[in-house]
């Protein structure tokens, strides 16, 4: 993806945690009063009351300010499409011809800067150390009870078919199964069996099988880190007019994992070990993100 859509993207993002109950679209076509089709990179609306509020956002990834002719030609737009407000992000700033064009006309104008260790420590301290336990399937087997009580190995990327001929990749029918009994049994061995909701079936050539249920056989390990919340990433956005910080955003995205995971202070666990540690700190990767994620907004 070209720099500028990701930074689109992130954008959007940003858009969402400030507006969670609007609807923010991506790369967005409005046909304007003028007829034409017009492109916006982020649109957000909403109702307030019986009225739509349309706010469009324009994202500029340049390698300099963003100049006078941008602004000039981003007011042209929201004119045609009817915006009731207009936003234009840079992450290079904008120069005085700019501004003056979007004061004029009522465009907020937004610097955005990548939040850096030294944003994490004013915000929380350098002392800020949580505690993560990480708990992980290392080995899973998959066998299939058919209906002639037949049992057939099988890995997690093949797949089933219902009776219609869709298909089914059996990662995806076992992966609920498979993240319970990460939390039920975060170290040893586990057994368990999964029954189709539907009719499913094996296909064997021209045959097909019915699956009675799924056997799934595995084994989890655990692992705790210490980890200092200073690693962590964040976004700011700062109003370009006045240079203060509407936004700050702070969170894990910037931890790298794979480090932590290789470090001193990763150590395995053992069941006793797993208990001892406090509780509210037995999450999943993907769900710590949203336990240490921290968000300022400034309005």
């Amino acid at each position: 993806m070209p720099k500028w859509k990701e930074f689109e993207v992130l954008i959007a993002k940003i858009q969402s945690e400030l507006a969670p109950s609007a609807t923010v679209e991506h790369n967005r076509r409005i046909r304007g009063r003028s007829g034409r089709s017009r492109q916006v990179d982020i649109a957000v609306t909403q109702s307030i009351g019986i009225y739509p509020v349309l706010i469009a956002v324009e994202c500029k990834r340049y390698r300099r300010s963003v100049k006078l002719d941008k602004v000039e030609a981003f007011v042209t737009k929201l004119r045609d499409i009817g915006a009731n407000q207009g936003v234009m992000i840079s992450a290079t700033g904008f120069d005085e011809g700019a501004k003056a064009i979007a004061r004029e006309n009522g465009v907020t104008l937004l610097s955005y800067r990548q939040a850096t260790e030294a944003d994490w420590r004013k915000a929380v301290g350098p002392e800020c150390w949580i505690r993560l336990v990480k708990t992980e399937c290392v080995r899973c087997s998959l066998l299939l009870l058919l209906e002639d009580q037949h049992e057939e190995p099988v890995g997690s990327y093949q797949t089933l078919c219902s009776g219609d001929g869709a298909q089914f990749l059996i990662a995806d029918i076992v992966r609920d199964f498979v993240g319970m009994a990460r939390v039920q049994r975060p170290v040893g061995q586990f057994v368990g069996f999964v029954e189709p909701e539907e009719p499913l079936f094996l296909s064997e050539g021209a045959t097909l099988k019915r699956v009675h249920r799924l056997r799934v056989e595995g084994e989890n390990k655990s692992w705790g880190i210490l980890a200092n919340a200073a690693l962590a990433s964040g976004h700011i956005l700062i109003d370009a007019f006045l240079g203060e910080n509407l936004f700050q955003q702070f969170f894990t995205e910037g931890l790298h994992w794979q480090s932590l995971l290789q470090s001193p202070g990763c150590l395995e666990l053992t069941a006793e070990e797993i208990q001892a540690y406090p509780q509210g700190t037995r999450f999943s990767l993907e769900g710590v993100k949203q336990y240490i994620r921290l968000v300022w907004t400034v309005r």
